[in-house]
């Protein structure tokens, strides 16, 4: 699905890597051409939406991309249940829109990144930047896809 992003130009558009345990959060510049991984939230913290909303407004958010895994069996999982969950609270508590994007492989693809980028395999390991990267992969796809 395409989606008009001249509506956030001069914003900066985010994206979150929803898993159970952490949320990978990545964010680009207002004109959407760098992206940067910035940090990894606890999922299971009780202060999670009030760390986000922080952030968001800090970075004076216009557009939130959730990656989604799109199950082609066209079955529903505890994750999907969980991002749908999130989208809906992000929505309601940030008042930004929020949209949901493909990110089958980000993982992969993020892995392959940072060993491209020669990180050592000891801060591949680290807990979160998997995750981190991860957002900014579905994210450099998502305005590679709309812009």
């Amino acid at each position: 699905m395409k989606i008009d992003l001249s509506k956030y130009k001069y914003k900066r558009i985010v994206c979150f890597d929803y898993g159970l345990k952490r949320i990978g959060f990545a964010v680009s510049d207002e004109l959407h051409i760098t992206i940067r991984p910035v940090k990894v939230f606890d999922a299971t913290s009780k202060s999670l939406f009030d760390d986000i909303l922080q952030e968001l407004k800090a970075q004076k958010t216009g557009l939130i991309v959730i990656g989604q895994p799109i199950l082609y069996d066209g079955q529903s999982s505890e994750v999907l249940e969980a991002i749908e969950n999130f989208r809906e609270k992000l929505s309601v508590i940030s008042g930004v829109d929020v949209v949901l994007y493909d990110e089958n492989f980000s993982s992969k693809e993020a892995m392959s990144m940072m060993v491209a980028n020669g990180k050592k395999k000891k801060d591949r390991r680290k807990k979160g930047n998997l995750d981190m990267t991860a957002a900014a992969v579905i994210l450099r796809n998502f305005l590679n896809e709309n812009e």
